[in-house]
């Protein structure tokens, strides 16, 4: 899911510069959004340091991109909202130094490591703002396009777990737990789905004929944020009920039940599945201040 995010970034940086930085389809950008590093003020760019985390993908990366607050002077620039001014910064993996943090209960394969940044120059040309579009516009030329995509492994993960279950237990089809357990899961499976696409799809239509997000009603945008987010607690919900049908089977290395049970919590562990997502759709409904307004593709 990382790895497919270079094309949508590419969108927000000038197309010959990301035709330069890009040559190959098939490059990978990873790093992390938010501004926890700083970014002094130079000719011609800036100079980048920090330290970041969940730098999913990072050790097979080509380039990092990294949040970092706006200094000039070593004085902290402000936005016309009057907020710290931030953006994310692009850098050659090269000159990234990572740390072997992750290791942790789920997702060991993603190799989330923290990273550092230190003192290095940064061109104007490398950064990019999501309320600024450079490449070509359309649909996948939007503030949140990077967050479409992860539903789709949640629902992966649900829909393998199912299948798997199934398959396994053919043996004990007539058996009365087992068939209220999948027929609820199914159920459960089968309604996000149609949740994630009913809000991508109505997205999708608005933005493919040439309209924006602000022509979503304040339901329609508050259900993308809400359908990830559903989709990430659901799938949670059910392969642990599938975990818990298979019984002791579940609990040995041969099952995958165990290591999908690992990985769905430390998944919604993730920003996209936390409280900070429903405050800010139900802040937007209830016409109020969103905490995290990137979500419901809104940028200053």
């Amino acid at each position: 899911m990382i790895g497919s995010d270079t094309g949508l970034y590419a969108r927000f940086l000038d197309e010959t510069v990301a035709k330069e930085m890009f040559p190959s389809i098939d490059m990978v950008t990873a790093g992390l959004l938010f501004p926890t590093g700083r970014a002094e003020r130079a000719s011609g760019g800036f100079r980048l340091t920090g330290r970041w985390q969940f730098g999913s993908g990072i050790t097979h990366a080509d380039w990092v991109v990294s949040g970092a607050f706006i200094q000039r002077d070593g004085q902290p620039e402000r936005d016309a909202a009057g907020a710290p001014d931030s953006r994310p910064f692009m850098v050659p993996r090269a000159q990234v130094e990572v740390i072997d943090t992750w290791h942790t209960t789920g997702l060991a394969g993603s190799g989330s490591c923290d990273y550092t940044i230190t003192d290095i120059f940064v061109p104007e040309e490398h950064t990019l703002e999501f309320a600024t579009v450079r490449g070509e516009t359309g649909p996948l030329s939007q503030p949140e396009v990077h967050m479409r995509n992860m539903p789709a492994v949640p629902l992966g993960f649900a829909r393998a777990a199912l299948d798997y279950a199934r398959a396994e237990s053919v043996t004990k089809a007539d058996d009365y737990r087992l068939q209220v357990t999948i027929s609820e899961c199914e159920a459960d499976f089968h309604a996000t789905r149609a949740g994630v696409y009913a809000a991508m799809r109505r997205q999708w239509e608005i933005l493919s004929t040439g309209g924006t997000l602000d022509a979503l009603t304040p339901d329609e945008r508050a259900a993308l944020p809400l359908s990830r987010l559903h989709a990430f607690h659901t799938e949670r919900s059910i392969v642990q009920r599938l975990y818990e049908l298979r019984q002791t089977a579940s609990i040995y290395r041969p099952s995958p039940l165990d290591r999908w049970l690992r990985d769905t919590n430390t998944m919604c562990q993730h920003i996209v599945a936390q409280d900070r997502i429903l405050q800010s759709a139900g802040a937007h409904l209830m016409v109020g201040a969103p905490g995290f307004e990137l979500c419901l593709g809104l940028v200053r």
